[in-house]
């Protein structure tokens, strides 16, 4: 079966995106294809997530198993068919693609059909698709060398060791070389 996804952003309100993709392909397919077609970094932690009507996350499709002996109920990209868990119109998920800053694109099955295809297609879209990283640009912010300079503070510096030991007055530390036992 072919499904059809609407993909939109938060970040830009003129983004969306459709892709079509076979119901047995694995999530790790989508992930692939969205990384590849939105520019986002595929070495990138991801998850999808199965939601409510709401967009409230309900069931985790990780890319990695980082707790393998843990749960054993883990969802993985690489194991999980969409087929499995998308079974209707009008189901949602959410695509987190940058999981430090909860980016996310969200995702509606439009529809479904017969059919089969080898590759994921994207089949519309328009605007532009989020950067895939928030960074602060340095072409506005002004960099000197004191900025990131290792020079001795001088009398200013409160843990100035001459001021916390005395002149002479070093603490001694532990030899790693002598035998502590």
């Amino acid at each position: 079966m072919i499904y059809t996804f609407r993909i939109i952003s938060a970040e830009n309100k003129d983004f969306i995106c459709e892709v079509d993709i076979d119901s047995q392909s694995l999530f790790i397919d989508f992930h692939n294809f969205l990384n590849l077609e939105m520019a986002f970094d595929p070495g990138e932690m991801a998850s999808f997530f199965l939601t409510d009507r709401g967009w409230q996350k309900q069931t985790e499709i990780t890319l990695l198993n980082m707790m393998e002996d843990e749960y054993e109920n883990i969802l993985v990209m690489s194991e999980t068919r969409i087929g499995d868990l998308i079974t209707e119109k009008k189901q949602r998920l959410l695509y987190v693609f940058d999981l430090f800053a909860e980016r996310i694109l969200f995702m509606e099955l439009i529809d479904m059909r017969e059919g089969e295809i080898k590759q994921p297609d994207c089949v519309r879209r328009e605007g532009e698709a989020p950067p895939p990283f928030l960074r602060e640009t340095l072409e506005d912010t002004e960099i000197t060398e004191s900025d990131y300079s290792f020079d001795d503070p001088g009398d200013d510096d409160p843990y100035d060791d001459d001021d916390i030991y005395g002149d002479d007055d070093q603490p001694d530390f532990i030899d790693f070389d002598e035998d502590l036992y």
